[in-house]
This record gives structure tokens, C-alpha cells and sequence, in this order.
């Protein structure tokens, strides 16, 4: 079967998702479908529902500063395919597109025609430990940086007059 004469259901389906805080904006580009979600569990829960009626679907979301991850993770792990994309890129390629207007129906559209012209890999996203383990190297760091500053300050400060900081200082190094 020649990829012209391909059947509807065996090609992919993709979903935009405009993510906010309080809300998720999807759209089904094959069939012009918007629909709108809270960006909480239940929402999500609906969100995943809804698209389990859709053979192959393949979701794009951009990346909002996290604001993206439970929903994305969410979806994943219920086998929906998700693909978290540079926001930059998304905004480049509306620019490009000559999408001008900006409502959340439209953004979720733009995105879902970004999946289907430059269809972007699904992200993978890490395991719990794996998470966990990057939650306490991240920790490290942050200790690391913290004590290293501590350090500069305590040799910048000299004198009788400022014992009393030396003293704190040096008890949080120790």
C-alpha cells in the first residue's frame, strides 16, 4: 500500500497541547477537535479519556517550565506518545507560520501542526530512582556552591569588630 492511499486510522493523529497552570488546551489537527482540560489530576485523567479515541495518537506540548511535566509524564506512562518541544522553536515556527493572533485554541493548533510537519521524537522521561537520584545530585550542588561561598566570606572578614560573624560563618561551614 502506497503511503497516498493510506488509511485514515493508520496514520498518526496529532494533538496539540497549550499548557498553562490552571488549564490544557488540546487540539486534534485530522479533525479539527479542540477541547479543554484542567492542568490537575482529573484533568489529566479527562485529557487521557479523550485521547484513547484517537488511534496513533501523538501529543506535542512545549515546554513551560515544568508546567508541562505531570501532564506529559501522565500521558507517557498511559502510552500515549509525548513529545515536550523548545518553546523558542514553537514560537519561531507560529512566527513562521504566520500565526499572528494568539488565543489558546490556536496556540494548541499551531503546536499540533509543529508535530505533524517536524514530527519530534517522543521524549523519554527518567524513572522515579532515576529522579530521585538527580534530586540529590542537584542537592550536592547546591551544598557544594553554598559552602564554597561561605568560604569566600569568611576570608573577607577580618577584624576584632567582626568576630561575632566569623563565629556564625564558620559554624555554618562546620
Amino acid at each position: 500500500m502506497s503511503a497516498q492511499s493510506t488509511p485514515m486510522s493508520s496514520r498518526p493523529n496529532w494533538v496539540g497541547i497549550d499548557v498553562s497552570k490552571a488549564k490544557l488546551d488540546a487540539y486534534k489537527i485530522q479533525s479539527a477537535q479542540a477541547q479543554r482540560f484542567t492542568n490537575d489530576r482529573e484533568g489529566i485523567k479527562q485529557l487521557h479519556q479523550w485521547l484513547v479515541q484517537f488511534p496513533q495518537a501523538l501529543v506535542v506540548c512545549e515546554s513551560t517550565g515544568g508546567l508541562e511535566r505531570l501532564a506529559a509524564e501522565t500521558l507517557s506512562t498511559g502510552g500515549i506518545p509525548v513529545s515536550i518541544v523548545n518553546a523558542a522553536q514553537m514560537h519561531n515556527f507560529a512566527k513562521a507560520s504566520g500565526v499572528l493572533a494568539k488565543t489558546d485554541t490556536l496556540d494548541a493548533r499551531t503546536i499540533a501542526r509543529y508535530g505533524e510537519c517536524f514530527k519530534p521524537t517522543p521524549t523519554v522521561f527518567a524513572s522515579e530512582q532515576e529522579q530521585e537520584l538527580k534530586a540529590w545530585l542537584v542537592r550536592r550542588k547546591q551544598l557544594s556552591n553554598t559552602l564554597t561561598e561561605e568560604k569566600n566570606r569568611l576570608g573577607q572578614l577580618t577584624g576584632k569588630r567582626l568576630a561575632g560573624v566569623r563565629t556564625q560563618v564558620e559554624a555554618h561551614i562546620e
